[in-house]
Order: structure tokens, then C-alpha cells, then sequence
């Protein structure tokens, strides 16, 4: 036998060797392979998860400083308002008074298609006013209404506030 036929024997030989060999570098190679890559995506996974748990906190924090400031803000302004319509209360009483002590007069009068009770500061009716709440409307900017009593409903006898369409609502 020739040398070369030698070789093929040998390399004919060691051709399973190899195979087996190559089997183990492959199945290694493939092992580190998915070990890395499950680490990275493990990794990745726990890092938009810390990701999402901190942007939660956050925007909880945020939604809460944000939360209390309107709230101290609609105290403060619901102070201010509470103090501009007591104000503005005052006022109108003291227009009211001028003209006289409050009564009940025995003359009903009649607003949107009820009849109620006359009530009168001093010798004039309330329905005749309106000049009044006018005034107490452009020194205070608030709207001006009087309401009285009937059994157990409130109804507004005059006012300043308007509708769409500009008309005092009674």
C-alpha cells in the first residue's frame, strides 16, 4: 500500500473520531450559546421591569404633589370666595336695610306662576329692587339674588343673573 492510501485509511478511521469530536464543540458552542443569550434576555427582561417599576413611582409621586398642590390651591380659593360672597352679602344687606326694616306684607305677590309672600324693606316691595341688586352687582361682581321661603321650597323673587338669551331668570 501506498502512503496516500494510508492516509485515506487513517483519515477513514478517525472520521467518527472527528464527528464525535465535532458533535461535542458544536453541542458545547450551542450551549454557551443559549446560556448567554438567556442571560442577556433575562437581563434585559429584569431591567424593563426595574424600568417600569420606577417609572410607576415616579409618576405615583408626581400624581400626588401634583394632587395635593390643587388641592391647597381650591382651599385657598374657596376661602377667597367664601369671603367675597359673605362680603358681597353684607352689602346687599345693607342696601336692603336702608330702606327699611324687613316685612311680610298681607299682599302676595306672584313670580313665575306662584303666589308667595310680599316681602318689603320698609314701605317698598322687593319686587321693585332691582336697581338695587343692580348696584350691589356692579360694586361687588358677584350676581345678586333675593329668595323667599314658600312652605319647604326657595324661590328667587328677584335677581341679576341672566340666561343664554340675557333674560333675569326668575
Amino acid at each position: 500500500m501506498d502512503q496516500q492510501s494510508l492516509q485515506e485509511q487513517q483519515l477513514v478511521a478517525l472520521d467518527p473520531e472527528l464527528k464525535t469530536i465535532a458533535r461535542k464543540v458544536w453541542r458545547g458552542t450551542l450551549f454557551w450559546f443559549v446560556l448567554v443569550t438567556t442571560l442577556l434576555v433575562g437581563s434585559s427582561v429584569f431591567s424593563v421591569f426595574r424600568l417600569r417599576q420606577a417609572v410607576a413611582t415616579y409618576a405615583e409621586d408626581w400624581v400626588t404633589v401634583i394632587t395635593d398642590s390643587l388641592e391647597q390651591q381650591l382651599q385657598i380659593t374657596d376661602a377667597l370666595y367664601r369671603r367675597l360672597a359673605m362680603a358681597s352679602v353684607r352689602v346687599l344687606q345693607s342696601k336692603l336695610v336702608a330702606f327699611g326694616a324687613p316685612n311680610v306684607s298681607a299682599m302676595p305677590i306672584r313670580v313665575a306662576g306662584q303666589w308667595l309672600p310680599g316681602l318689603s324693606f320698609g314701605s317698598t316691595s322687593i319686587s321693585s329692587m332691582g336697581a338695587v341688586l343692580d348696584s350691589v352687582t356692579k360694586l361687588t361682581g358677584s350676581e345678586a339674588s333675593v329668595i323667599v321661603k314658600n312652605d319647604r321650597q326657595l324661590i328667587r323673587v328677584i335677581t341679576t343673573v341672566r340666561d343664554t338669551k340675557s333674560r333675569l331668570i326668575t
